[in-house]
């Protein structure tokens, strides 16, 4: 898998699971790799397989519910959510991932209910730290959103997400040279993502700093042109003119 031959990669635990049927930690592992190979359906009944050999495995289900969450599929991903708490009423991910689809719903309070209890199950879990921040952040509760991601930072310095939370913070606490920096802190991690650059010209734009920002937007559109072009070389891979 880390070579890129995730092909060669299912063969081999294809083979291992020949030779050990009932070991539902294989059948994760494989579904994980579908799942890279984009192969869903195949990575659905291998997440189904492992739940069904270790029933009693909160693991598995939370894996298979962020496969389903990531699909779209929210209700079907909620249930796995709500049996791994049930068999794990500390499983740090579960209620994270708990978290996330109730923040797709706009109910932030609830969202940084399951958050919080993430946070109690591991102290060290930077994501719920940061989710819990975008969480508050949404409530507006602006002081406890920021301790929130700059601890989520401590944990996990290049976190770009939590940079660009932050600078979402001081924004609306019109800090913006503070948000300034949060966002280029963002662009440093991942220069190649539109978003935290939109970000950056926004601050810009509240310091008054027009030709800076004005910058920010042909980098924007180049950019964007960029992505297109991958995209038409992603989808004719074979052509050398692509």
């Amino acid at each position: 898998v880390v070579a890129g031959q995730r092909g060669v990669a299912i063969e081999a635990l294809s083979q291992a699971i020949s030779v050990m049927p009932e070991d539902s930690g294989l059948f994760r592992m494989r579904a994980d790799v579908y799942v890279l190979q984009g192969e869903n359906a195949n990575a659905r009944v291998d997440f189904s397989t492992a739940i069904r050999l270790a029933p009693d495995n909160a693991d598995c289900y939370n894996y298979r519910g962020y496969f389903l969450m990531s699909q779209g599929l929210q209700n079907e991903a909620a249930a796995d959510f709500e049996k791994a708490i049930q068999l794990n009423p500390a499983h740090a991910a579960a209620l994270n991932n708990r978290g996330l689809l109730t923040l797709t719903k706009n109910d932030y309070k609830s969202a940084e209910s399951d958050f919080t209890k993430a946070i109690d199950s591991d102290r060290k879990f930077a994501d719920a730290w940061n989710n819990r921040g975008f969480a508050r952040l949404k409530l507006e509760q602006y002081d406890l959103a920021l301790a929130d991601l700059q601890q989520a930072l401590r944990i996990k310095e290049n976190y770009v997400t939590a940079w660009n939370n932050c600078g979402l913070v001081y924004m609306e606490q019109t800090k913006y040279e503070d948000a300034l920096h949060a966002f280029t802190r963002a662009m440093q991690l991942e220069p190649m993502d539109t978003r935290w650059l939109s970000h950056h010209r926004a601050a810009l734009l509240k310091l008054n700093r027009f030709p800076e920002a004005q910058k920010d937007s042909a980098k924007i559109a180049w950019l964007e042109q960029l992505n297109q072009l991958s995209q038409q070389a992603i989808r004719n891979a074979r052509n050398p003119e692509a």
